[in-house]
């Protein structure tokens, strides 16, 4: 997970991550889940 942390906050890259698990969730700047077809930010 270090690699992709690395990409996204030294090299400015967006990096997108699509997991069930909340051990790798926690490295997320950001969280969005999918609801009825709709992908819709996590609070």
């Amino acid at each position: 997970m270090n690699i992709f942390s690395q990409l996204a906050h030294t090299d400015g890259k967006c990096v997108i991550i699509v997991t069930h698990s909340k051990e790798v969730s926690f490295y997320a700047d950001e969280l969005w889940s999918l609801s009825k077809g709709s992908f819709v930010p996590e609070k």
